[in-house]
């Protein structure tokens, strides 16, 4: 299992990879493949109420306020538990996702689409999209401690679960764009570096012994 994980890891990882070396080289194709597709969304976002409320709703998701929320309510119920190996690794994983967004976002320095009318404000520089990064790395986190911690999650929850999940990371990289305030490259190399990140530190986890002293 931890093989595989890190596979997978390094998997995403080379995605990651290889949007950085496109948005640090910026061939013709990219670029408007890029305009385009952020154009078109943010078009629709601001010529329709709705959609500007529901992407301004859904984005929240992926935000640090919801991911502080998320580690402190989940982290501290494992405490209560008595799971403290996997409250720690909670924390640790959002946290570490959280530095490493803002590093690399430091070191690439890519320009945020210029919008009029934009109606939030978003901080730092837009590569990777730290909601995309975020909204991975939280929310599956959090499944799975939580499945660890519980270990009575039926197939139907469990599948109901990840559907969830993986519906709240395509709406938040959605969101992201249709508030041009990120490129879908932006949202593309979040989610790439977020599954890097919480694939690995699965891995890790795996691989303390002591964990399974958390185990029921």
């Amino acid at each position: 299992m931890r093989r595989a994980l890190l596979l997978w890891a390094a998997l995403a990882l080379a995605v990651f990879a290889g949007v950085a070396v496109l948005v640090a080289t910026e061939p013709a194709w990219f670029v408007d493949a890029d305009l385009q597709v952020s154009a078109s969304l943010e078009a629709t976002a601001a010529d329709t109420p709705w959609v500007s409320t529901l992407a301004q709703a859904v984005t929240l998701l992926g935000s640090g306020w919801v991911a502080v929320a998320l580690v402190l309510a989940v982290g501290g119920a494992l405490l209560v538990a008595r799971r403290p190996v996997l409250a720690l690794w909670l924390a640790a994983a959002v946290g570490g996702s959280t530095v490493l967004n803002t590093a690399v976002k430091a070191g690439v320095q890519r320009d945020r689409p210029d919008y009029p009318g934009t109606v939030i404000d978003p901080l730092g520089s837009s590569f990777p999209s730290g909601h995309s990064q975020s909204v991975v790395v939280t929310w599956v986190s959090v499944l799975l401690v939580v499945g660890w911690a519980t270990v009575l999650v039926g197939q139907a929850a469990r599948v109901a679960s990840v559907v969830l999940v993986v519906l709240a990371v395509a709406a938040v990289g959605w969101s992201r764009v249709a508030l041009g305030v990120h490129w879908p490259s932006d949202v593309l190399g979040g989610w790439s570096l977020g599954s890097a990140w919480v694939l690995a530190a699965t891995a890790v986890l795996l691989g303390v012994p002591s964990r399974r002293a958390d185990d029921p």
